[in-house]
């Protein structure tokens, strides 16, 4: 069991994959305290120190905003990104110190949903309410690719096919997959018939498991 250091509910949470490392955003709140990440750590005899990194740290403004995103990075465990509803996307580096750096920018005109690395660490996608799906590179934050198919909010992005394409779902749970090489509209379905305002896409193997709030069930596509 982990001692939290705060009362306020979390948002989302990740898990490094070397297991060293947990991440979470603390409630969904605006505010002075709003959008803070707590990062645990586990040394040599399994016992867990506790970083927590204040909400204005990871604004491009220097004020709290509201954290939605957030994942390790697959290669690198030091590293790990988090979104906002700033429309700023935030690479923080964990020092085995702990202390950490932030390297902050503005990635979308709107919320910034979600935000995942690829799998070999040297690139991340965003989704985000401006009805766009952006490709960083992880280090320099260069923009890559850009995909403005959908058209209303995208809630979430995550890559398929060896990183060489991306599914992506909208409010209204339609979801397109895309070639990354050629910017080509693979596919498109819609997956459930309701508004989904947070979404989850996972790419297992052959198959892409697709979930919503407030749904029991999980639409798998193969």
């Amino acid at each position: 069991t982990l001692q939290t250091g705060t009362e306020k509910d979390f948002e989302c949470i990740t898990v490094s994959k070397c297991g060293k490392r947990i991440a979470a955003v603390t409630g969904i709140y605006s505010g002075e305290t709003g959008g803070s990440i707590i990062i645990w750590t586990k040394d040599a005899n399994n016992s867990y120190s506790i970083l927590n990194i204040p909400g204005k740290k990871l604004t491009v403004s220097g004020q709290s905003s509201t954290r939605y995103g957030i994942d390790f990075n697959h290669f690198f465990s030091n590293m790990l990104c988090t979104s906002g509803e700033d429309g700023g996307i935030s690479l923080i580096y964990i020092e085995d110190s702990g202390t950490y750096q932030i390297d902050n920018w503005k990635a979308h005109d709107n919320i910034v949903r979600s935000v995942r690395f690829n799998n070999s660490g040297d690139k991340l996608i965003s989704s985000s309410w401006d009805k766009t799906v952006k490709i960083w590179t992880a280090v320099n934050h260069q923009l890559e690719f850009t995909y403005k198919g959908h058209s209303n909010y995208v809630t979430y992005a995550e890559w398929c096919n060896n990183d060489q394409s991306l599914c992506s779902i909208d409010l209204y749970c339609w979801v397109h997959c895309v070639s990354v090489i050629d910017d080509k509209l693979l596919w498109k379905t819609k997956v459930f018939d309701r508004a989904g305002w947070q979404s989850l896409i996972r790419h297992i193997n052959n198959f892409i498991a697709v979930c919503i709030n407030g749904n029991p069930e999980v639409y798998i596509l193969n």
